[in-house]
């Protein structure tokens, strides 16, 4: 597999963004789709089954809303369960060489003086710390319209899926 998608979101079913680039996902070839909010719900992910994923992915993709500066709580709980130091940093490092994209979402009018790729600081050092290539994050701003510019970034989003890492 190339592509293992962590999606984060607590409120799929009412999100115009992720809804779509969900069902985008669901189409595209090469691509495990892992929305964690359903596997809390569910009781709790597999953490055996999260990091063979992983292990057989060559692109992680984080993908979320932008929520108060930060992921949803579920993927920092999928991150800190996951990726333990005792797993993600033993010898070799099994995420080594592997590919770290972000693909997130924002709301531009709440924003204020901070700019979306200065809240990706923890998410880049965690793919340093793992051994992995960080990649330029994937941002949309959905402004007021999010209709108007989901088509687009969702083709821009498959298209980035489809090449190698």
């Amino acid at each position: 597999m190339q592509n293992l998608v962590i999606l984060a979101h607590p409120h799929l079913a009412t999100s115009v963004v992720h809804a779509r680039l969900a069902e985008m996902l669901a189409e595209t070839a090469d691509v495990a789709l892992h929305h964690v909010d359903t596997l809390v719900a569910e009781g709790a992910f597999d953490v055996d089954d999260e990091r063979e994923a992983c292990r057989h992915a060559r692109r992680l993709v984080l993908q979320f809303p932008l929520y108060w500066f930060a992921p949803p709580a579920a993927l920092k709980d999928w991150l800190d369960t996951v990726l333990d130091s005792d797993w993600a940093l033993a010898e070799p490092k099994p995420l080594a060489g592997k590919t770290l994209q972000v693909v997130a979402s924002y709301g531009s009018p709440r924003w204020g003086r901070s700019a979306p790729e200065v809240l990706m600081r923890p998410l880049i050092e965690t793919a340093h710390l793992c051994g992995m290539d960080w990649a330029e994050p994937l941002l949309l701003d959905v402004g007021d319209d999010p209709l108007a510019v989901i088509a687009p970034f969702a083709e821009h989003y498959r298209a980035l899926l489809d090449t190698a890492p």
